[in-house]
This record gives structure tokens, sequence and C-alpha cells, in this order.
């Protein structure tokens, strides 16, 4: 997070100061705890890394990746792409392909 500046905003006007980079994992593994998940596995860089590789695997360019993400080096952008990972204990992995004629509401 030292490479880019969190500005939060008021009215869709950015704010006056910047958010400090330590705030903002604090509001993120605060929500990671309400949401029952283990907070000390979530950060502000997982999140950043988590934008990048669901853009990534939904077709956005790196080009359109790094000027969302302000990075400079496409090739360090392609180290915050997790797709080895991206679906391991994924629940999207046990849905039917579209159109297979399955419907999973049946077997309940």
């Amino acid at each position: 997070m030292t490479t880019s500046t969190i500005w939060p905003s008021t009215g869709n006007r950015p704010g006056t100061r910047p958010l400090n980079p330590a705030s903002v994992n604090v509001l993120v593994q605060e929500a990671a705890a309400r949401a029952g998940l283990d907070p000390a596995a979530y950060s502000a860089h997982s999140l950043r890394a988590g934008f990048v590789t669901y853009a990534h695997l939904r077709g956005a360019s790196d080009r359109a990746i790094a000027h969302q993400t302000r990075h400079q080096s496409l090739a360090t952008l392609g180290q915050y792409v997790r797709v080895a990972q991206a679906w391991d204990d994924n629940a999207a992995t046990q849905l039917p392909p579209p159109n297979s004629g399955c419907d999973r509401t049946q077997d309940t």
C-alpha cells in the first residue's frame, strides 16, 4: 500500500487527507471477522491481489488492471495474478455447467 494512496470519499469526492494504510488493514480484517473468516488471513494487500486476479479471470487487459491499481510495471502486476489458486476450494466448481439440464434445486 505504500505505492498508492487511498483517499476517503464523501459525496463521490475525494477527501482532503489520505487514509493510513494500517487503517485500511484494520477495516479489511474487521470485515473478514464479521463474515466469519479468520481476519489474520486478510489484508489490504490480499484485497488488491484478489481484485487483480478476478479482473484477469474476467478478461480485463493487463493495462486496464494496471491503470486501476496504479501498477507502474506489468511484470509486477503479473505477480498479483493468483490464477493457480483461483479455483482451490471454490464453491463455483460445484455448479453444473450452463445448459447442462441439471437442476441442482431438485436434489434437495
